[in-house]
Order: C-alpha cells, then structure tokens, then sequence
C-alpha cells in the first residue's frame, strides 16, 4: 500500500509516547490509549480514531501489544508503529551500569533528539499499522489530537498545539532534586552539574504537560505529595487484572527485567529460595532459564500470577511495574539493595517500600525463610493500604482512571 498523508485538518490520533525503557511502560500507556480511543468513540463513532506509537526495539513488546493489549478489540486495526519515532526514542534506553552516563547523554542529547522528532512529525512520521504491517501512512502534527506520556524524556511538541497527558511514577525533576538527599555521590560537584542540567530540561518537559498523573504508590510517596490543579494522584498505573486459581506449588515469582546486569542480580536472589524450599517462578521471556525454577508467564488469559493463593511473595527490582502487580493482590514484594551507580528512582522506591510497609529489602547473607516472615507479616497493612486507595479513588485500576481524566479534559 502505498504511503499517503493524513489529511491536516484532521486531529484524529493519539500520540503515544512512553518513557525509553522497559516493557511496562508502553504496554500501560498503549492500553490508555486504548481506554481513550473507546471513550472519544463513544461520544462522537463518525470519527475513526488511531493509535500511534513508538516502534519497539524488542520485537516481543509488538507482540504483546497485538496479542495481549490489542487482542479482540475494535481499536486492533487502528494502532500504527512509527520505526522513526521508535529509534529516536530508543536513543535513551538505559546502556550503562552507571546512570549518571544516562544523565549525562541526557543532558547533551536530549534537546536535539527533541527537535527531531518535532521536525519529523511536522514533515510527516511514516508507519506501519500493527495488524497489517503492509499498511503504512504518513502522520504529521495536525493529526494530532493530543499525546499520552508516561515518564516522557522527549516532548513532541513545544508549541501547544495539542495537549499532552502525562502519567508518572513520580516527577523526574523531584527525583534528580532529591537525589542528593539519599545518594552521597551525587553531592559531588561534577555529578552535581549533570544533575542540574538534567532537572532544567526535565522542567521544561513537565510544564509543558496539561496534566499530569502521579501514580500511588511511586516513588516519592515517602514524601509529602505535592499537587495543584495541573499534578493530581491517581491509582496505581495498572490494569486489575483477574484472579488465578490455577494449582501451583506454594512460592515466590522472580519478576526478571531490566538491561543484563540487573537481571543479574535479580536472578542471584533465585538460588537462597530454592534451597530454602520455596518454588520459584520466573517469565518465560527469560530464555537463559533457572536450574530448577519454574517458567511461568506472569499474565495468561487475562489471569495474573500475583493473585494466586500459591505465591505468596514476589521478588524483584524496585520497578513499579512488578510492586503493584503484587501489592494489589495482596503480596509483599522482596527487593535488593542498590549501590550508588544505580537509577536515583530506585533509591526512592526503597524507602517508599519501606516506609508505607509493602515490602522487604533483602541483604546479602539475609535468612530466606526469615526475610519470608518479616514479608509476610506485612500482608495486613498492604490489604488497609488497598482498601484506603480504593475509597480514595473509587477504583485501583490506573489505566482507565487515568484515561478517563484526558477525556474529561479532552471534552
């Protein structure tokens, strides 16, 4: 099919730009668009609303997104796959041991990459379509009709010329800012001065957002939340997914992610528990495999994991993502400890873990069966902690939350 542009006057498509790492956040930010798509179709059917994304750089992410996310509905046929945007975005995934090198590329890159993917949506961004990958088109910014972001490091636009919505696991530049307070080298003065660099073009993406939705819990809860009329809450970033009651042996899920050296460390945490008796599951996805693990994908037909009775804690990075598929079903999450060089977020996740009491950190030589104890004791004030998020919100279930506030905006 040959490649035609979107008529300009049109503002059809929901531009769909999602922080550079990991597979959580497209696969949430694409199922919001989805959630928006059916609430503008409901309102107004003579439009013929699209999805556009990023291309992913892991061919699995499609996957999920045509078999799982976009799986029997109606929005399959209108989501595109944009490699240009895919591979200016994927420019800031994480390649480093040591983030402040991701800070530091940031702070150098992150302007010109922005200007880029501007220009190249103004002259029209080529794509492919997820369903039928022979059907491609041009989509330039006056289809835009407005953008959902999650965590974004680019803004796609800098003119206003359509809203941007944003969802957060806690704002970047409050991230980078408090920093300092629980990461001793980042009180040195040339670390100090990325940071800074960073938090100014952080800034510049926040205040150019019409809304922003900070999940609870994130990774500043810890913290006193600060909100006006432009930065509200909102439930975890997730879809309540159904309950499993599969028969599975009684143990932990190893929730694998990140670049090599955190799967890594993570995977380190899998021996202690099988030696100590415990199953221990782990996703598929992880070809390397686990001696006497357990492959077990952590959503299957709809159903999570995390809901089975027979797991009874998760283990895993300090990832969002993997916290509040336990925490909802009422697990405790078991995390490690990070070293300096390690993701800032992370830092702050720890102590938000820690202090609201949804999970544990595990030291070297730690007792399995011991940190088990201390995790499971924890089951009670995770089961307030949900109850208390569901009478604030009315639901736990970010995903439509969160799309529900674009639309009401959008209208």
């Amino acid at each position: 099919m040959k490649q035609q542009d979107k008529s300009r006057n049109v503002r059809n498509v929901i531009l769909v730009n999602p922080a550079p790492h990991g597979i959580g956040p497209i696969l949430n930010s694409a199922d919001m668009a989805q959630e928006l798509y059916n609430l503008l179709k409901e309102k107004n059917s003579a439009i013929d609303y699209e999805i556009l994304l990023p291309e992913p750089k892991n061919k699995s992410i499609s996957v999920i997104l045509l078999n799982e996310i976009f799986a029997n509905s109606p929005v399959r046929g209108h989501v595109w796959l944009s490699p240009k945007f895919g591979e200016i975005l994927g420019r800031f995934g994480f390649s480093s041991d040591d983030y402040v090198d991701r800070l530091r590329f940031i702070a150098s890159k992150r302007r010109d990459a922005e200007y880029e993917l501007i220009a190249s949506l103004k002259s029209g961004l080529g794509s492919y379509n997820l369903a039928n990958p022979k059907a491609k088109q041009r989509i330039n910014a006056g289809n835009i009709l407005c953008g959902i972001n999650h965590n974004p490091i680019l803004r796609p636009c800098t003119d206003n010329s359509f809203p941007m919505f944003c969802t957060s696991i806690g704002l970047f530049s409050e991230i980078l800012r408090h920093a300092e307070e629980i990461i001793p080298r980042y009180k040195d003065k040339a670390i100090k001065k990325i940071v800074d660099a960073c938090i100014k073009e952080a800034k510049l993406i926040e205040d150019s957002q019409a809304l922003i939705m900070v999940a609870e819990p994130s990774a500043l809860s810890y913290r006193k939340f600060r909100k006006n009329n432009r930065i509200i809450g909102m439930p975890p970033f997730a879809r309540t997914l159904a309950e499993s009651k599969e028969v599975l042996k009684q143990g932990v899920y190893l929730n694998i992610s990140g670049i090599e050296p955190v799967q890594k460390q993570i995977v380190s945490l899998a021996k202690p528990f099988l030696d100590a008796g415990y199953a221990v599951y782990y996703p598929p996805s992880y070809k390397q495999g686990i001696k006497g693990g357990i492959a077990k994908a952590p959503v299957e037909n709809g159903m999570s994991i995390f809901s089975n009775p027979a797991i009874i804690a998760a283990i895993g990075r300090m990832g969002w993502g993997s916290v509040w598929a336990s925490m909802m079903n009422g697990s405790p999450f078991i995390t490690y400890e990070y070293d300096d060089k390690e993701d800032p977020e992370m830092h702050h996740n720890v102590k938000t873990l820690e202090q609201i009491g949804l999970g544990i950190v595990m030291k070297k030589g730690d007792n399995p069966k011991s940190v088990m104890v201390k995790a499971l004791a924890l089951r009670p004030n995770i089961g307030g902690y949900i109850s208390m998020l569901q009478k604030k919100y009315g639901t736990l279930n970010g995903i439509e939350y969160a799309a529900k506030q674009a639309f009401i905006l959008l209208s």
